[in-house]
């Protein structure tokens, strides 16, 4: 093992408790037998490398509450190292209300004090890879996303934030260092989310953030936030997006381009499709297959003012489907 890959494995292991000591905003878990938490981290770097990860803690099924993480370092050249870790309650550890929680070889720390800071990291030998992903400046109040519903809440903990990462899969012969940006949104949800929204997209874009959800009655809402000049973020009305341009692959259908008001978000191509509760123990997602089995999807896109013309400026869309995906070009579309 070379030096670069024992520094790797000491970062991933050692960090984690100097951030242990408080949480940045505690998470806990809702009551309700049916209640969950989750984090999703979109990244970009540089390099054209991405990291994408959901951490999940869930009261729902036995053995409950369960955690779970799963995401995937995707190359500048589309190489993907996928990720994954569940355990059920006694195998994992959680403090400050699971704003410290340990998932086998998966990490993730939201600490405040002096120096607030997010960190995710996973040391996965059976599936050769290892990511260390850090927000490399302190870390800005968490804001609250206005959608509507009182016991669903979505949490931006930062957006567009300087990060930086060190990532290895099997075959290389040293780790990589990777500079760039991420965000991380909580979701938060005491009834089961299947009785809130049907469907949801994230768009994660350059001095934008972007949460538009289909709720179970059908309904479209948005909401977001965006930076300003002096560089500080504020909460923004959005208008829901319109879903166009369908296209169909094994998966179901999707849509190539959203419209929020006057802007387009223009779906360049899909990185990865996913299954969030894959990542729980066998037994779980048994009972999960007659039930409840949301679909991710991660998108390349271009955000963009659709009066302009311009070509618009990189971002990723990542769609949660809680119900079954679409089938037809009939849903959804927001009026």
């Amino acid at each position: 093992m070379g030096r670069g890959l024992i520094a790797l494995s000491m970062l991933l292991f050692g960090a984690g408790s100097a951030l242990a000591g408080s949480a940045l905003d505690e998470s806990r878990l809702p009551a309700g037998d049916c209640a969950g938490v989750y984090w999703d981290w979109v990244a970009r770097f540089e390099t054209g490398d991405r990291i994408e990860v959901r951490v999940l803690w869930t009261a729902r099924g036995p053995g409950a509450p369960i955690a779970a993480a799963q995401g995937v370092w995707i190359d500048a050249d589309g190489v993907q190292a996928p990720f994954r870790n569940g355990r059920r309650a006694g195998r994992y550890s959680a403090e400050h209300g699971g704003d410290a929680l340990r998932i086998g070889s998966s990490e993730q720390t939201l600490a405040r004090g002096e120096t607030p800071q997010a960190r995710f990291s996973v040391d996965n030998d059976k599936r050769g890879v290892k990511v260390a992903l850090e927000t490399s400046a302190r870390v800005p109040a968490p804001l609250d996303l206005d959608l509507g519903f009182a016991d669903w809440r979505a949490s931006v903990l930062h957006a567009d934030h300087p990060t930086t990462a060190q990532v290895w899969r099997r075959g290389m012969p040293e780790p990589r260092r990777l500079s760039g940006n991420s965000s991380l949104i909580r979701t938060t949800h005491a009834p089961c989310e299947r009785e809130r929204i049907r469907h949801r997209v994230d768009v994660h874009g350059d001095g934008a953030l972007w949460v538009h959800v289909v709720a179970a009655d059908g309904a479209s809402r948005a909401a977001g936030i965006v930076r300003g000049a002096e560089g500080t973020w504020r909460r923004a009305a959005i208008a829901p997006s319109r879903w166009r341009a369908w296209q169909h692959d094994a998966n179901g259908a999707w849509p190539g381009r959203l419209e929020f008001g006057d802007h387009a978000v223009d779906l360049k191509g899909g990185l990865r499709t996913t299954r969030p509760l894959d990542a729980l123990p066998l037994p779980l997602r048994w009972l999960y297959a007659w039930g409840e089995a949301p679909v991710r999807r991660l998108h390349r896109a271009r955000l963009h003012h659709r009066a302009d013309g311009a070509e618009g400026a990189d971002a990723i869309a990542s769609f949660t489907f809680v119900t079954p995906p679409p089938v037809s070009s009939r849903e959804p579309e927001a009026s």
